[in-house]
């Protein structure tokens, strides 16, 4: 399997070809959270000692975010208000030497009462889920590393932030997931980049403390396990550390992404991932493909089987492609997930939130095996006018049923799932300043009990209202 992979990869890199046409490259994700490693800022140089920390640059940002749930089958509303900021300092390179840090805090300025963390768990996750009555003591350090570059390549060691697929920082809440260890980002070629790191530490997102990888699992909370008891894995897994190793290549019209997750005594999660779009005359079809095998390492995470993790016996498979058009302006597709029956698709919701093609703001699809999802999603970069922009998505998702343990660790029944995204940005050609997010989300679940309890909370509908001042 791992064979096959690797050559699938090398294929297609080496083989893509490129055309000069009408529609923009596609380019990598930027995530709003990132501060010392923002793409816009060029760090300064020095050559002085003394000139590290006068010729460096701060950042930091003030984000406002209000958030109202509506759950309609049980007749309960939350709402929730909170405030925070984040200040960075980046020190100039001393013979490829620097250093970052940043903190980060947050305020809960009114908020309904989170008597039912079940229901109200959205609204908790804007503060920290494992203190629900906490309010105001809400900081982190968020980042603190020393970092080496030569050339394009760079090597940092500390706490700091990371993008890919599966483990990254997510920007839907006040704070994002952050983890220590050692990462570092090679260029192979002009388009192709090699990334590799471990990491012993996480802060996930909407928490304030830092766990080793092995106690950060289950602070989300731990589901079923597929005996039908419920999971008891948190506080009880061993584990070394995570190790993530990860080939880039970007291209004009072909990106390819190949990555490996191995969580030590664990799990090892493979992901594959090809996007490529064919030129036409005013706009390109775009296609995509993104692969993911599970399987587990050791035990699961534990010698007790009333412990593991990922349960031994099982494997994943996991398949979600794309299919669509894109203008210059305008991006149409339609998207499809399915995950084998062999096993669940299994991986720490406190280091990040899965990016497949299904993907859409609340909803995972991680904990589900024997089941599929299907996504229309309309795309624009210019609506009204140019600082205007935004999506409409609407997805089913089919489940193996409510109570298949072996295949629902969440007991997710069937759901459709609506979300409408609108993003006001005034200063179009500044990364700095304001910015305003409106996003609405409806979950409408089927299949239901009559009086569902309340540990189902799949059935509401959502407003959030996001404002953030970058400086």
């Amino acid at each position: 399997m791992k064979k096959s992979l690797i050559l699938l990869f090398i294929l297609s890199t080496f083989f893509g070809f490129t055309q000069e046409d009408e529609v923009p490259p596609m380019e990598p994700h930027h995530h709003e959270h990132s501060l010392t490693e923002d793409p816009y800022h060029e760090h300064p140089k020095c050559e002085k000692l003394m000139d590290v920390f006068k010729s460096g640059y701060m950042a930091g940002r003030v984000r406002y975010y209000f958030m109202n749930t509506n759950h309609t089958q049980h007749g309960e509303n939350y709402y929730a208000n909170a405030i925070g900021g984040a200040l960075a300092y980046h020190t100039a390179v001393y013979y490829g030497f620097s250093a970052g840090l940043s903190g980060i805090f947050v305020y809960n300025i009114g908020s309904s009462h989170f008597h039912d963390t079940l229901l109200s768990v959205n609204e908790l996750e804007l503060f920290d889920v494992t203190h629900p009555e906490n309010r105001n003591d809400l900081d982190r350090l968020e980042e603190l590393y020393i970092a080496y570059e030569w050339k394009k390549n760079k090597i940092k060691y500390g706490k700091q932030d990371v993008s890919t697929p599966l483990v990254n920082m997510q920007d839907t809440r006040m704070k994002p997931y952050v983890f220590k260890g050692i990462w570092g980002n090679f260029w192979i070629t002009e388009s192709t980049t090699f990334n590799a790191g471990w990491f012993t530490e996480a802060s996930p997102r909407s928490t304030t403390h830092w766990y080793p990888i092995a106690e950060a699992i289950g602070l989300y909370g731990e589901g079923q396990s597929t005996t039908g008891l419920p999971s008891d894995y948190q506080g009880f897994l061993s584990s070394k550390g995570m190790g993530i190793f990860g080939l880039e290549d970007h291209r004009r019209n072909l990106n390819s992404q190949a990555w490996f997750y191995h969580i030590n005594n664990i799990l090892n999660t493979y992901y594959l991932q090809f996007d490529y779009q064919i030129p036409l005359q005013h706009y390109a079809l775009i296609t995509g493909i993104q692969g993911v095998y599970q399987q587990p390492h050791n035990k699961g995470g534990s010698p007790d089987g009333t412990h593991v993790y990922y349960d031994p016996t099982q494997t994943t498979t996991l398949v979600s492609g794309r299919l669509g058009f894109k203008t210059p302006h305008q991006t149409y597709t339609v998207n499809a997930t399915t995950i084998s029956n062999s096993g669940r698709f299994i991986f720490p919701r406190e280091f990040g939130r899965e990016q497949f093609y299904t993907t859409l703001p609340r909803g995972r699809i991680e904990g589900l095996g024997g089941a599929s999802q299907l996504v229309l999603k309309a795309e624009t970069e210019k609506l009204f006018d140019e600082k205007f922009n935004g999506f409409i998505a609407f997805g089913r998702t089919f489940t193996p049923g409510r109570t298949n343990f072996e295949l629902n660790k969440y007991a997710t029944a069937d759901y459709d799932h609506f979300a409408a995204n609108l993003l006001f940005k005034p200063r179009m050609e500044e990364e700095e300043g304001l910015t305003i997010r409106l996003l609405y989300v409806l979950f409408s679940a089927y299949h239901l009990p009559k009086n569902p309890s309340p540990d189902f909370h799949k059935q509401y509908h959502q407003i959030n209202l996001i404002a953030n001042i970058k400086f």
